[in-house]
């Protein structure tokens, strides 16, 4: 299966097809860049195209200034293996413009990064093909069809995309969100059997691909830390998801109160002051199959700063992004002055797409 792509192809949602390229902010939107400027930034990088007519989020993006700290990511959890494109499968193929033929099989494998990764530094260029940063086991290992930071990062910034799935509920921004936080998430779709097969679970291995004449490296948003040449075991299928990383978030990016029209998914409740997000190593869901929502807050336990003192609260005051579109990210509202700073969840509490739940209690520190 190829994975070339098209810049200027019809793929991406909301595409024109026209001269303009398609690059991606780092909420995941499309932009547009107007044909002056890919003549002046993008010199040589025009008519890219291929059989598959294949257009995922591309973007020739400059190398950023070294030397930059190189970093490891945190997890790669094998979450599908050998199943047709639905839920997650199903959005980040849409993200990556592939209309999966009838039939077709995927592994998946969400990679989990210590920080924010920058949406423009995915791929890498051999000749006129973008190519993902990515492969299984190493440098010359089989390379995913698709790499995207969806659906980890907010839908609402590209809700045609999610609204693909069957039973997707539009996330809509609280009245206060204006900046997104959800991207340490970089899931891998590779042809079936690709992963199923390897002996062992494998490894992904980031770095760009062999030939390449535009090498673009895996950077964090930040641009201060390269992942470049790092790996990372892959997590075998069924173990279960544990929490790879639980931060703070920026009070800008904690969804309070209802959307613009209704409480539409859910919100941390209306007084929220501070809010952490939990990044599961794989997509996460209720027993039920569905999004885990304050009705599930009683599995969860947090440990609060509480004027200057760790202080056991229990049951936080809320959850957060519960938009059924299958992501691997919950929020934990805290109302008040005090500060979630560890936390616990329940065995066999968060299941994963092959409906696998870790059995032992997950514990997690939050960390800046």
């Amino acid at each position: 299966m190829s994975y070339g792509i098209s810049a200027f192809g019809k793929g991406i949602p909301g595409s024109t097809g026209n001269a303009a390229s398609t690059v991606f902010n780092r909420c995941g939107a499309v932009l547009r860049v107007s044909f002056l400027g890919l003549l002046l930034g993008l010199s040589g990088f025009g008519g890219l195209s291929n059989a598959a007519g294949i257009s995922p989020p591309v973007s020739v993006a400059r190398d950023y200034v070294h030397p930059l700290t190189t970093g490891v990511p945190l997890s790669a959890y094998f979450g599908a293996s050998n199943v047709q494109a639905q839920n997650a499968l199903q959005i980040g193929l849409a993200a990556c413009g592939i209309n999966p033929p009838a039939g077709a099989l995927y592994d998946g494998v969400p990679v989990v990064f210590p920080k924010q990764i920058n949406p423009n530094t995915l791929y890498s260029m051999v000749g006129s093909t973008a190519v993902p940063n990515f492969s299984y086991y190493s440098t010359s290992g089989t390379r995913p069809v698709c790499a995207t930071l969806l659906p980890a990062t907010s839908c609402y910034s590209s809700g045609t995309v999610c609204a693909a799935v069957p039973g997707y509920v539009q996330y809509e921004p609280a009245p206060n969100q204006a900046l997104s936080f959800e991207n340490y998430t970089v899931l891998l779709i590779f042809p079936g059997m690709t992963v199923s097969t390897g002996t062992g679970p494998g490894s992904i291995y980031v770095g760009p691909p062999s030939g390449a004449t535009t090498v673009v490296n895996v950077t964090s948003e930040d641009t201060t830390t390269t992942y470049n040449g790092s790996s990372v075991s892959i997590i075998p299928l069924g173990t279960g998801p544990q929490v790879a990383l639980a931060t703070p978030m920026p009070f800008g990016s904690i969804p309070i109160g209802a959307g613009a029209s209704g409480n539409v998914g859910t919100y941390c409740p209306s007084g929220t002051t501070s809010a952490v997000l939990l990044v599961w190593q794989g997509g996460v869901r209720n027993v039920l199959g569905n999004e885990l929502v304050n009705a599930n807050l009683n599995a969860y336990s947090v440990t609060v700063m509480h004027a200057g003192t760790p202080t056991l609260k229990g049951v936080p005051d809320g959850m957060g992004d519960a938009s059924n579109d299958y992501d691997n990210n919950q929020i934990l509202c805290q109302i008040n002055s005090d500060t979630i700073i560890s936390g616990t969840v329940n065995a066999n509490t968060d299941y994963d797409p092959t409906h696998h739940a870790y059995p032992s209690l997950v514990s997690f520190t939050v960390t800046p």
